[in-house]
């Protein structure tokens, strides 16, 4: 891109990543990272012989055993993910980035020969993810074409074309093929606007709420005092 090259960016998705990843491959990918002796053991422990059920209004499935997946929403589950797919650039010829379940592809497309090397490692992936039983799904898989002298050629997975966008998601920040941040920004403004919204909203709220705190406080204290000074009458009136 800074020498005005054409590039093509694959975006590609996981169908159902973290639940896919079985256990005794993955075990074994970690033991050839040379982690191994109590550690490999710890990590063995704390997958296998798991089991869960489906709990629905009442009624309860049987138990059965869990032999995939890592654990979402744990510090060591993006980890362990990250070793099972660390071989997936292996014969790659372009530049592969992976981040936990974001993963794209990419290279300068000046040429229809550099478009075929690209597609040939779309080819390649996606024999990996046939033969380490983690597939992509191919729908949700995208192609963003960069720079003006682009030929916006088709590319294909498992057979079949996938889907060219403008702008596309990456790690929270929102790219366009024109590479411009307003995008991003727009959605984050009005983010912001709508934050600022529901805070002015909720100010209201407590303004409101404390108006009327102090309306019925003060209609107490009153009730209150109106009481006792009654009392107060009747008992000067029986003296």
């Amino acid at each position: 891109m800074d020498e005005s090259q054409p590039v093509d960016v694959i975006y590609l998705d996981f169908a159902k990543a973290f639940d896919k990843v079985p256990h005794k491959r993955l075990l074994e990918k970690i033991a050839g990272h040379g982690i191994r002796g109590k550690v490999l053991q710890w990590i063995t422990a704390w997958l296998t012989n798991r089991q869960q059920r489906v709990c629905l209004q009442g009624f309860v499935s049987n138990w059965t055993m869990v032999i995939s997946g890592v654990p979402q929403g744990s510090v060591l589950g993006p980890l362990l993910f990250l070793i099972f797919i660390n071989n997936l650039d292996v014969g790659i010829e372009n530049w592969i980035l992976k981040f936990a379940d974001d993963t794209k592809v990419f290279s300068s497309v000046s040429s229809v020969e550099e478009h075929s090397k690209l597609q040939k490692d779309l080819l390649a992936i996606n024999r990996w993810s046939e033969e380490w039983q983690m597939l992509f799904n191919v729908d949700k898989c995208k192609v963003m074409h960069i720079g003006k002298q682009n030929q916006n050629l088709s590319y294909y997975m498992d057979g079949k074309q996938l889907e060219d966008v403008n702008q596309e998601k990456d790690l929270g920040i929102i790219i366009t093929n024109e590479l411009k941040p307003s995008a991003h920004c727009t959605q984050k403004s009005k983010l912001h606007k709508s934050k600022s919204y529901a805070w002015h909203d909720r100010q209201n709220f407590l303004n409101q709420r404390s108006a009327y705190s102090t309306e019925f406080v003060q209609k107490c204290c009153q009730a209150t005092l109106g009481v006792l000074f009654a009392s107060l009458v009747s008992i000067l009136q029986k003296g």
